[in-house]
């Protein structure tokens, strides 16, 4: 019998060569991973292991542009699935979404439209809601689905619905405005089914008025009356001009006649094809006929609707830059703010016995590991230096180094990450041009997905448990989507990302990533919890505000004439690594608190659950503003840490989210 290396070794192998975009040498490993673990355990088919190694491959045949094949493999994965897990669970929701986007590719509308009915009756269940994110997407690619196959009424009332919720709920305009072009798309088809049957009939009408009109059957006397008067018209006509037959009808036209109907039996063959569809009917033979009368046919909108196509430059978060001379910098309530968080982390960090398991990485513009500030003790007591717990540094960017920063906005976030979560490790991913700009859009998505969080999430490189990304772009590709779903859903990473300095009227409020369903979007707040006017609106299940006004840290040497030069900054970029701080002292407290040890954290999974325990961080008097956040609130009395707290998270726990 096999042992477990034997499928394990080609499983990590096949990670390793997806990384690199091998993805025929990955699906081979996959195969071969998969007939390792059916020898070892010839009853497994539907074990849990087996299962994502057949997702593994479907994603490579996916690649690999051998749909068919990744339809197939993706079907068998989805019915074991469907056995294994609750129906409200994640993971089966997005292989539908994905099974349905193939099959729509394929040209298989039918399943598709079976597929995304199924996740919407889930997601209109209680525990998602008719309001949440996810199902207003599906509702608008379900629309788009159903124009697609002749369904063009109701689309348009399915998009119309979907964009009066919206409204009501204040989603962001560019998500609005991505229903109204579907809305406008549909009508625009419905008005060429109108101009095409307009054509048909005028068609229809000349040939009908130009065909030699057919004489009704006669009786014989009357045939013999006609014939008379036939003969006596025929003696002022030429003897060759006169016709032989009774009717005086050519016999081409009587054979064409009998084989063409009249106007009436024409216009009721037509309004037969016309009928109107029935709502949610299955789709059919005789609907896609109907759909291919009706002129070009849609492709919907494939994943997600609200989501846009990616932007030629992508800005980072600029931010408010607090100026020396305006006087913020003599504000101090931020540096008290941060050195009682610091004070009260080191304090309690001995009692942490897995505080090296946590992992966060930074994508930014880099870090000058070189500035004076990383020569510092990163605690009271140690013999390491902050520079030393930089686990690595690597660049995206064509000829440049990782541990080089140019700009100053990277030094600057990874320095609070380095101050507020001291026992974390800490990656450095450089993605951001020196002038804040990532690049042009096809670099974006390589060097964003294949590279950067792929490589970040990826557990035979960095794996990290949290990403940090201070940046922020108005559109999205949906190979970007599907990395930070990758890396969410099946590596399970939390992602935090800054929501926008943009304001609430902005066209795009909340940038992406921020926006996306599986990201936390971060907002900026001053040290007594209020939020500020730069940032976008704040109505968002998700969204967690923290410090992000008036905070100095060390900057780049680039430039500068200073030997350790620091800068005071505001933004929500600026918050985006205190928030992912935070985050890493509630894992270190879940990791370090029987029985929620490692056990337990497996159950915190998912966003929900980190927003709940990121919840229990809010201050007393900012209870008026329910999002911020003050890392270690929740800590701070033993006895309250130890009982309410370990209460609240085996509510979570136990599935209980409140």
């Amino acid at each position: 019998m096999a042992g477990h290396d034997d499928y394990a070794g080609p499983a990590r192998d096949a990670e390793k060569l997806w990384g690199k975009g091998d993805y025929g040498g990955a699906l081979d490993c996959y195969t071969a991973a998969r007939l390792a673990f059916l020898e070892t355990y010839p009853g497994g088919v539907a074990d849990p292991i087996l299962l994502e190694l057949k997702i593994g491959a479907a994603r490579c045949l996916e690649q690999l542009g051998h749909l068919e094949e990744c339809v197939d493999l993706d079907s068998e994965v989805l019915n074991e699935q469907e056995k294994l897990l609750k129906p409200t669970d994640e993971n089966l929701l997005m292989l539908r979404e994905t099974l349905a986007a193939n099959n729509t590719q394929l040209g298989k509308h039918e399943a598709a439209l079976s597929l995304l009915q199924a996740n919407l009756k889930v997601l209109e269940s209680p525990y998602y809601g008719l309001e949440h994110e996810w199902t207003l997407q599906t509702k608008c690619t379900l629309a788009m689905e159903m124009s697609s196959v002749g369904e063009h009424h109701q689309a348009l009332i399915l998009l119309e619905k979907t964009l009066y919720v919206m409204a009501a709920k204040h989603f962001p305009h560019e998500a609005q405005e991505m229903v109204r072009a579907g809305i406008r798309m549909v009508q625009d088809t419905l008005k060429k089914c109108a101009a095409n049957e307009a054509k048909d009939r005028a068609i229809l009408s000349e040939k009908l008025s130009s065909a030699p009109e057919l004489q009704p059957p006669t009786s014989s006397k009357h045939q013999e009356t006609t014939t008379k008067k036939k003969d006596s018209l025929a003696k002022d006509e030429t003897p060759s001009k006169i016709s032989k037959t009774p009717s005086a009808v050519p016999e081409s036209a009587k054979e064409k006649g009998s084989q063409e109907l009249t106007k009436s039996q024409m216009y009721n063959r037509e309004n037969q094809n016309q009928q109107k569809p029935s709502k949610a009917k299955p789709i059919t033979d005789r609907t896609r006929s109907r759909a291919g009368s009706c002129g070009p046919s849609i492709q919907p909108v494939i994943q997600p609707v609200i989501q846009p196509v990616i932007q030629p430059v992508i800005q980072l978060e600029k931010g408010a830059i607090c100026h020396n001379e305006d006087g913020d910098e003599r504000d101090m309530s931020s540096e008290r703010w941060l050195r009682e968080i610091e004070t009260f982390v080191h304090s309690w960090m001995p009692q942490s016995k897995v505080n090296d398991k946590i992992r966060i990485a930074i994508l930014d513009t880099g870090i000058d590991l070189g500035h004076p500030y990383f020569d510092e003790k990163y605690r009271k007591g140690s013999t390491k230096s902050r520079r030393e717990i930089v686990e690595e540094c690597k660049s995206f960017l064509p000829g440049k180094k990782g541990d080089e920063d140019a700009h100053g906005h990277g030094t600057h976030a990874a320095s609070l990450l380095l101050r507020l979560a001291p026992n974390a490790k800490v990656y450095v991913a450089r993605v951001i041009d020196d002038d804040g700009k990532i690049g042009n859009p096809d670099a974006v998505a390589k060097r964003l997905i294949l590279e950067a969080i792929d490589y970040a999430s990826d557990p035979d490189h960095w794996g990290v448990h949290i990403i940090s990304m201070s940046l922020g772009f108005k559109n999205i590709p949906e190979s970007v989507e599907r990395a930070i779903k990758k890396a969410t859903m099946v590596r399970e990473v939390f992602i935090f990302a800054a929501a926008s300095n943009n304001g609430p009227t902005d066209d795009y409020s909340v940038t992406y990533p921020a926006r996306a369903m599986m990201v936390f979007p971060v907002f900026a707040a001053s040290s007594q919890g209020d939020l500020q006017k730069f940032n976008p609106n704040h109505e968002h299940k998700k969204g967690l505000s923290t410090l992000g006004v008036n905070v100095t840290g060390p900057w780049t040497r680039h430039g500068s004439k200073e030997k350790a030069p620091t800068s005071c900054r505001s933004g929500t970029s600026i918050a985006t690594p205190i928030m992912a701080a935070s985050a890493a002292l509630a894992l270190q407290f879940i990791y370090q608190k029987p029985p929620l040890e490692i056990e337990g954290l497996n159950r915190l999974k998912g966003i929900d659950g980190m927003h709940e325990l990121l919840s229990l961080m809010i201050p007393l008097y900012a209870r008026e503003t329910p999002y911020f956040i003050k890392p270690g609130a929740w800590l701070r009395s033993k006895k309250y840490a130890d009982k309410k707290v370990v209460e609240k998270i085996q509510h979570i726990w136990y599935g209980q989210i409140t």
